[in-house]
């Protein structure tokens, strides 16, 4: 079996991918990128699935929640020219290092 973090990983990736595709689909008016929106979010949580059968439910989420927050801000920084204050990057920074924090701290 793959290990279960690289599954976790690959699925952010995905959801990443998904959530720029929602943003190009223009409220799903474009064909394409909805089409890719659906493949890659379903993608996305079935492998999301399976890595919870060894990642613990709260721990897997909030890494997922956490690298998928930071990455989507990345993305619409360079590649939807969004602005980024410094406020916002020490909040998802937070964001980051407190799942980063959960995921040091778990016994499982």
């Amino acid at each position: 079996m793959v290990n279960a973090w690289i599954l976790l990983f690959i699925g952010v990736g995905l959801e990443v991918v998904a959530t720029t595709c929602l943003k190009l689909s223009q409220s799903f008016t474009k064909l394409w990128p909805s089409i890719g929106f659906i493949i890659f979010f379903a993608s996305a949580f079935y492998l999301f699935s399976l890595c919870m059968k060894h990642i613990e439910m709260g721990i897997a989420y909030a890494v997922w929640a956490g690298l998928g927050i930071g990455l989507i801000a990345i993305m619409g920084v360079i590649f939807f020219s969004e602005e980024i204050s410094f406020l916002k990057f020490l909040a998802i920074g937070m964001i980051i290092a407190g799942a980063v924090i959960l995921n040091l701290t778990s016994t499982g």
